[in-house]
């Protein structure tokens, strides 16, 4: 199995990361490999944790504040990655990670973890 997993902005702040870092090589030794999509900047320490258990970090360009771009850009990360399912953690990357999951076909887990506290209503109230 293949899990793709989007994340917003910079990588290296925060629990969320850290617990991917953490995870990719135990989930990879039960035969479940994992590539991280950032919007943006990844912080290269946490780019060396996570490839060097397995992983894989793919980066997409973040244009703008709100950028639908990003729905293709997940779309076609989903692909090169062929993944089977696409994972997101906090509001813009599940409105985006969503939208471009349903563009291939695939289905979308959003995390829940730290949605509200960084966003504004509007984000989350289309999240």
């Amino acid at each position: 199995m293949v899990v793709l997993e989007v994340l917003p902005d910079r990588l290296p702040h925060g629990g969320t990361p850290r617990k991917l870092a953490g995870a990719v090589g135990r989930l990879r030794e039960r035969g479940i490999r994992r590539a991280v999509l950032v919007f943006g900047e990844a912080d290269d320490g946490m780019v060396d944790q996570i490839t060097t258990a397995g992983g894989r970090v793919l980066r997409a360009p973040r244009r703008a504040s709100y950028d639908p771009r990003l729905i293709w850009d997940v779309a076609a990360a989903a692909v090169r990655v062929r993944a089977d399912v696409v994972v997101t953690y906090f509001a813009r990357a599940d409105i985006y990670g969503a939208l471009g999951a349903r563009l291939v076909g695939l289905p979308t887990i959003k995390s829940l973890e730290g949605i509200s506290w960084n966003e504004s209503r509007g984000v989350v109230a289309c999240d």
